[in-house]
């Protein structure tokens, strides 16, 4: 688990009432769960954990922030079968967005006698404005550290390339030899 979405959690459970949380993030079409934690400790992924997968999806697939003070009640979650079997209750969901880019989303969610209230959803849509932001970064700086190494990789393979051709031409009589072999971009000829 990256640095970024663990410090994301421990700050959500410092700044907010919440009994669970777990980011998600896009990954192709699916959205995985990323981390999943309570405030003491980090739970399984494995089997995947309970939550409102039509509240998740408006969070992620329409941008929306979501808060429902009791999602059983709520007339737009009323028919999700997710509410009813895992039991949820109070729940908020924000999207991680970097530009229009939605990257995933923050979910936290408590039982009804700790119902979230709007300065909640307005205190994790900030977390995770910062949370995108710091995912990004961590994102981009491991597509550069592997293009230098797919680059390392290369100029090692044009070395190697190189040495398999002969240092001077070879000598036969009556012939006068001479070669050049001019890369195409690091290796090939």
């Amino acid at each position: 688990v990256s640095e970024a979405l663990r410090s994301t959690l421990d700050l959500v459970f410092e700044a907010l009432p919440a009994e669970r949380g777990f980011v998600f993030l896009r990954q192709g079409g699916d959205i995985i769960c990323r981390l999943a934690a309570t405030p003491s400790d980090v739970l399984p992924r494995d089997p995947p954990p309970r939550v409102s997968r039509t509240i998740l999806s408006r969070a992620v697939h329409d941008g929306t922030m979501i808060r429902t003070a009791d999602a059983l009640l709520d007339p737009r979650f009323r028919r999700s079968s997710s509410v009813e079997m895992g039991a949820i209750r109070s729940v908020m969901a924000v999207p991680l967005r970097v530009g229009s880019e939605i990257l995933g989303a923050i979910y936290v969610d408590n039982p009804v006698r700790n119902s979230f209230v709007d300065a909640d959803l307005s205190v994790l849509a900030t977390i995770a404005a910062v949370a995108a932001i710091k995912i990004e970064h961590e994102r981009l700086r491991a597509e550069v550290q592997e293009k230098r190494r797919i680059q390392e990789e290369l100029k090692i393979a044009g070395e190697i390339q190189a040495r398999l051709l002969p240092i001077t031409p070879p000598k036969l009589d009556g012939w006068d030899l001479s070669g050049v072999s001019l890369p195409c971009l690091e290796v090939g000829g």
